[in-house]
Order: structure tokens, then sequence, then C-alpha cells
């Protein structure tokens, strides 16, 4: 049970440090226009977030992916337009996480999953970026 213990602390321990790093973002105006600058915001981003963080993007509410993927690579965050323009509207908790994010004005953990691109265990942390816009971080578990 220690041991468990341990580690779900340690978990959140990171999870916070995440969301105390995302704060001066979040609380700033940021204005998102185009996917230049969802990208800019990320690249504002990718300095302060934990070793944790494999990749960061941001979505529409709408569930289109207006911003690359900034992913850990092994000389430091690289981005891919990949996924640009997808929309993950159709994952059946999107929605929900949405409207739980606007309601209560926090961010959202979820629970442990196989990444499909990096078969990594993974946790995403998504929070409300701007009025429309979130921003997703996953995590490695």
């Amino acid at each position: 049970m220690n041991l468990y213990s341990h580690g779900e602390l340690q978990r959140y321990s990171q999870l916070l440090q995440i969301k105390q790093s995302l704060v001066h973002v979040v609380d700033a105006s940021v204005c998102i226009y185009d996917a230049e600058d969802a990208d800019r915001v990320i690249e504002g981003i990718t300095g302060a977030v934990t070793e944790s963080c494999i990749r960061i993007y941001i979505c529409q509410e709408d569930g289109y992916q207006i911003s690359s993927n900034f992913f850990r690579g092994p000389l430091g965050w690289e981005r891919s337009e990949q996924y640009r323009g997808s929309n993950w509207i159709w994952r059946p908790y999107f929605i929900s996480n949405l409207l739980i994010m606007d309601m209560h004005k926090q961010g959202i953990l979820s629970q442990v999953y196989t990444d499909l691109e990096t078969s990594r265990s993974i946790q995403t942390f998504s929070c409300v970026l701007a009025e429309g816009y979130y921003v997703f971080l996953d995590l490695q578990s």
C-alpha cells in the first residue's frame, strides 16, 4: 500500500507542477486566431512543463485541433503538423470533458490509457486555455 500511495503522491505532485506552469498562460489574455498563434502559445508552454509531459496540442470547442502536435524528441521539443485539422469530437469523452472544464473552471486528468502512437501508458491533462480553446498535455504514467 505504501508503494501505491507514494506513486500516486508523485503523480499528483507532477500534475500540480504542470498546472502551476500553465497559470501564466491560462491567466494571460491568450488570443488565438489561427494555427500559427496556437503553435506560438505551445512554444511558450514547452519550457515550463515537467519532463513527464510528452505531447501538447490545442483544440477548439468544436473538436478540431488547431495546433500542431508538439512532442518530445531525442533533441528536445519537435513539431508535427500531421494532426492539425483533425477532429476529436468523436471520442466518447470529448464533449463531456469540455462541459466539465467550462462548468468547474478547472482542468481534468484522464484515466491511464495506452497511447496508440507510442504504445506507452499515458494520461492526458486538459484545461481551458481561452474562450473556445483547450490545451491538452499527454503525460507519461
